[in-house]
């Protein structure tokens, strides 16, 4: 997983910076040493792109932050912001939060997407690992 989590981070830092983001990027030691199947390394690393791209091109947020840990066998990945968010109850026009959606259900995690207009957004994403 430590891999996947530097593609991550560089990926996020490149944009963030870009856009005069001040962000933190929290990544657990335990959480590199995971090991996770290929597709499920594909699933969360499109999922936390997704998220990502999102947060610098939507929110209009002056900062970003992005955890990552394990606990009990959980991995926990947390994307926020303090952007102008979104009303999650109407439906978007792109496919990024149904594809973020559907790869959560493929893996069998958890998906939270909570946000709610001038109060920004925070994206959880729990998967079980084997």
């Amino acid at each position: 997983l430590e891999t996947l989590l530097i593609r991550v981070k560089n990926f996020a830092s490149q944009h963030f910076e870009a856009k005069e983001i001040n962000y933190k990027i929290e990544i657990e030691e335990h959480a590199k040493q995971l090991h996770l199947s290929m597709a499920y390394r594909q699933h969360i690393y499109l999922i936390m792109k997704e998220a990502i791209n999102n947060l610098v091109k939507y929110s209009n947020c002056s900062e970003a932050e992005i955890i990552v840990n394990s606990y009990h066998s959980i991995l926990r990945i947390i994307i926020k912001d303090n952007g102008r968010g979104f009303n999650s109850e109407i439906q978007s026009k792109g496919n990024g939060l149904l594809n973020m959606r559907k790869r959560a259900v493929e893996m069998k995690a958890t998906l939270d997407i909570i946000s709610s207009t001038a109060k920004g957004t925070t994206i959880s994403l729990a998967v079980k690992i084997k």
